[in-house]
């Protein structure tokens, strides 16, 4: 079977929406944590445990939050981008308070 990927949302940088994403790594990675920090800085990300975080990105698709913090090749270690597009579960209460004060300026973003 070939799989051919194509980001069609590449090429068009003013995609005008916040977009909310959930980095997920196998365990913590200080390299990952920094990166993120440096990337998405202030209240653009949410350490939900030790090698998982939210972000918030503006005009990002999947692939480019990849590409903006590095993650090609395993150099951070071993990571996944997901965009979410809804919620629900049982977690911290600081985690609910920052996606509820981010809920206005997630929207549906491009796939990719």
């Amino acid at each position: 079977m070939r799989v051919l990927f194509v980001d069609a949302m590449r090429n068009l940088p003013n995609y005008p929406v916040m977009a909310l994403f959930a980095l997920i790594a196998p365990e913590a990675s200080p390299a990952l944590k920094e990166k993120i920090e440096q990337e998405f800085p202030d209240d653009a990300h949410f350490e939900i445990a030790d090698g998982q975080f939210f972000v918030i990105g503006n005009k990002l698709t999947t692939t480019q939050v990849k590409d903006k913090l590095g993650i090609e090749g395993g150099r951070l270690g071993r990571v996944a981008v997901l965009r979410v597009d809804n919620w629900a579960g049982w977690h911290s209460r600081t985690m609910w308070e920052w996606l509820r004060n981010h809920e206005r300026d997630i929207a549906d973003a491009p796939d990719g």
